[in-house]
């Protein structure tokens, strides 16, 4: 537990005349806040519809910053030099956000798409074989498409036809 009391190896200068580790207070930390959004798992119920999980990391550092002011006083327009500047060294704490998550949805459209896909890529193979078997190896080629697409004449078959049907 990091608290502005506590004191820190991290922050020592290691000077041989340095007495200890100086308070949070002083020298500053730095908070890394994790958000984590997601709508499925604990905690989702009822009327929740997204969850925010929240991880708090935070470590002592020397966390600064120098700032200027500068102002004219109202008094002294006619003169630019006439003003005040205040320098201000200031330490704090410093916050970094990480966020991250993933939401799930079912959608029938989604579904349809992946069977559809699935029925494609599953009939890929026998069209490949069916080319290489059509066009691909010469001679048993010209055997299989001979095969495949004899020629049918009505005149030529309605004689058999009629026989087989009496």
């Amino acid at each position: 537990d990091l608290t502005l009391d506590t004191r820190s190896d991290l922050t020592k200068s290691n000077l041989p005349d340095e007495t200890g580790a100086p308070h949070v207070r002083i020298s500053g930390a730095k908070v890394r806040l994790g958000l984590r959004y997601h709508n499925w798992g604990p905690g989702v119920e009822g009327n929740v519809n997204t969850v925010c999980e929240i991880t708090v990391h935070a470590r002592p550092a020397w966390v600064s910053r120098i700032v200027n002011d500068h102002t004219i006083l109202p008094d002294s327009l006619e003169s630019e030099s006439a003003g005040r500047h205040r320098s201000r060294y200031m330490h704090g704490v410093e916050f970094t956000f990480k966020r991250d998550g993933a939401f799930y949805f079912f959608t029938p459209y989604t579904l349809v798409t992946g069977i559809v896909n699935a029925v494609v890529l599953v009939s890929l193979p026998v069209q490949a074989i069916r080319l290489v078997a059509l066009y691909g190896i010469g001679v048993v080629s010209t055997i299989y498409s001979s095969v495949l697409r004899q020629r049918f004449s009505i005149f030529h078959q309605f004689h058999g036809m009629t026989a087989r049907m009496m």
